[in-house]
């Protein structure tokens, strides 16, 4: 079989899957709390933190670790329309998009947030205005 919705879904990486293994059978405590095995994990997240900051010549503290694309892409986009509220109110996307992109944008726009154009996917590019 050819999987080609690699957007949706991936394989782990073996490397990834052992280092992750501990915490899928033994260490699964929730990072949050205090409890021994809940530091153990705080531990684990921090040291992730770290390298994917040393990875991306960043600091940690700007790393952001989301539970999924969906809530990535609802923290980026709505913290860009409040952070840049001032400095323009104005987005644009297609509107084949996901709809992890277009249901954020719609609720900014109905928010009165944000002016938002949807590009069409049609061949010439038309857009419409929200």
């Amino acid at each position: 079989m050819v999987y080609l919705d690699y957007n949706a879904t991936t394989p782990v990486d073996e490397t990834v899957f052992q280092a992750m293994l501990p915490f899928l059978k033994q260490e699964f405590g929730n990072p949050s709390n205090r409890y021994p095995i809940g530091n153990t994990a705080k531990q684990a997240v921090e040291k992730g933190r770290e390298q994917v900051a040393t990875l991306l010549n960043a600091k940690a503290a700007e790393i952001t670790f989301t539970a999924s694309g969906s809530e990535s892409n609802n923290t980026v986009l709505k913290g860009v329309a409040y952070s840049y509220k001032n400095q323009g109110k104005h987005m644009i996307t297609s509107e084949i998009e996901h709809p992890a992109i277009l249901e954020p944008l719609t609720f900014l726009f109905r928010e009165k947030r944000l002016r938002s154009d949807l590009c069409s996917g049609r061949q010439k590019g038309h857009s419409r205005s929200s």
